[in-house]
């Protein structure tokens, strides 16, 4: 489980490593056939380089670097 402070790359791009600077819940919109789908936890990420962005945490491994 990720948590604030962790530090996380991208499953899709590697060389890109962050930390964790807050989680929040996102609720989703989408009806399926036995009901609602569950809603969703984003991280917002603050990278190496100094950008912050947000991504699904489903998106992010931790590493020990």
């Amino acid at each position: 489980m990720l948590k604030v402070g962790d530090r996380v790359s991208l499953f899709f791009n590697m060389g890109k490593k962050g930390i964790i600077l807050s989680l929040h819940e996102i609720k989703n919109n989408t009806w399926l056939v036995g009901g609602a789908a569950s809603s969703s936890l984003d991280a917002r990420v603050q990278f190496d380089d100094g950008t912050i962005v947000e991504y699904p945490t489903s998106e992010l491994m931790p590493i020990n670097d």
